[in-house]
């Protein structure tokens, strides 16, 4: 077993990119949490080039909120240490002032449909409004 985890780390070195399902070959940055797609094994120069732009987007994301940079940074802390945090109790958000919501008046539809083009859809809900309008009056006529 110790010579297959050997040959393992071995390979893990000399490819840093895995084959996808449907070909080609694939990247994961732990410190992003985000797969590349690459053309070979390995990185060329213009992904890696690619791959350092993306990393410097996302700490500038992160910069910009500090409660998720630093839990972004706990987080890479923890994984280059190997420890896991443990999740704690779940936070409970409750909001201090919550809007009333107002009666309103339900606004009165018409019927039929407003368009007055000939396009398809426009005839289909005239028609099925008036195919409506005549079974209710239909309906009216014959009550109960």
């Amino acid at each position: 077993m110790d010579e297959r985890t050997s040959l393992i780390a071995e390979c893990d070195k000399r490819f840093v990119g895995r084959r996808k399902m449907g070909g080609g070959y694939t990247y994961y940055d732990f410190l992003q949490n985000h797969h590349f797609d690459m053309a070979g094994p390995n990185p060329t120069a213009a992904e890696l080039k690619h791959f350092d732009e993306e990393y410097a987007l996302y700490l500038d994301t992160q910069r910009q909120f500090p409660a998720t940079s630093a839990l972004a940074d706990k987080q890479g802390e923890d994984r280059l240490t190997g420890s896991i945090p443990s999740p704690g109790p779940p936070i409970v958000i409750t909001p201090t002032k919550v809007p009333i919501p107002k009666a309103r008046r339900l606004a009165v539809r018409p019927i039929g449909p407003l368009c007055e083009d000939l396009s398809l859809s426009c005839s289909w809900t005239k028609f099925s409004a008036g195919i409506l309008n005549f079974l209710g009056s239909n309906a009216k006529a014959n009550g109960p």
